[in-house]
């Protein structure tokens, strides 16, 4: 599974924004939440590979929506890699839309720039959005 460093997962535990799941006592996936210009943003998520394609993933992202919900969040925005055949169509298939380059806000811009400066080709990376009212109450 991915890797946090301890400082901004220690703010992060403390923050509540670290939601993670179990499976026999043992942590299996974890999603790392943070905020982007007033938005929820799934920093990170991670699922370990002996536990992926059993809906973990799927349940974290779901689990996130509905807090998210109660909080009055608008929405949830997110970057991720669109040459891997599973992480695009996987948000896409939870209702995240692409948001065109020339919608992204200022920290989309530093995200892109700061990532492409540090070696990620934002040729094949996109950001995306999932508006909260547009998704079904799964709560009730």
């Amino acid at each position: 599974m991915g890797v946090i460093p301890d400082g901004p997962a220690e703010r992060a535990v403390e923050e509540g924004r670290i939601l993670v799941a179990e499976f026999d006592g043992d942590v299996v996936g974890w999603v790392f939440l943070t905020r982007s210009e007033g938005e929820l943003c799934i920093g990170q998520i991670a699922v370990s590979p002996s536990m992926q394609r059993r809906g973990i993933g799927t349940a974290l992202i779901a689990r996130i929506i509905i807090d998210a919900r109660v909080r009055r969040e608008e929405s949830i925005v997110l970057s991720t890699q669109s040459d891997i055949e599973w992480n695009q169509p996987w948000y896409e298939q939870l209702g995240f839309e692409i948001i065109p380059p020339e919608q992204w806000t200022n920290d989309m811009r530093t995200v892109a720039r700061e990532q492409g400066e540090a070696g990620l080709d934002w040729n094949t990376r996109v950001h995306m959005r999932l508006r909260i009212s547009g998704v079904p109450n799964t709560a009730e």
